[in-house]
């Protein structure tokens, strides 16, 4: 699968790596799994690595962020060649009220998951 997902040992955020091609299907049970930690008293603050991901069709993405819901802070590295990609998801993020950003780099990533600008 070209989607794993885990806990950091802290148990402060949930970690999110995509590699290569994903499909909706895909997108969906890796946000089941989110939601299922989240349901057992995990982490709301989600650190999504899409650097390595050939990225999905811009109707799945429109999908599975309908499915997000707005108790979850989401962090999302993209790689720089994304560029029009990241434009779309921070869109769809801002006009759906979503706690959510595109970041180039894990630590500006994880600085905005604490609390920074």
């Amino acid at each position: 699968m070209p989607i794993t997902i885990g806990v950091d040992t802290q148990r402060t955020l949930i970690r999110a790596h995509l590699e290569g091609e994903s499909c909706l299907l895909d997108m969906t049970r890796a946000l089941r799994k989110v939601l299922d930690i989240v349901a057992e008293g995990g982490p709301t603050q989600i650190l999504v690595d899409a650097r390595r991901h050939n990225h999905a069709p811009i109707f799945d993405l429109i999908e599975i962020m309908r499915e997000i819901p707005h108790s979850l802070r989401i962090a999302v590295i993209m790689s720089e060649k994304s560029q029009s990609d990241v434009r779309f998801a921070k869109t769809q993020g801002d006009r759906r009220n979503l706690p959510f950003n595109v970041f180039w780099s894990e630590e500006e990533a994880l600085s905005w998951l604490r609390g920074g600008p």
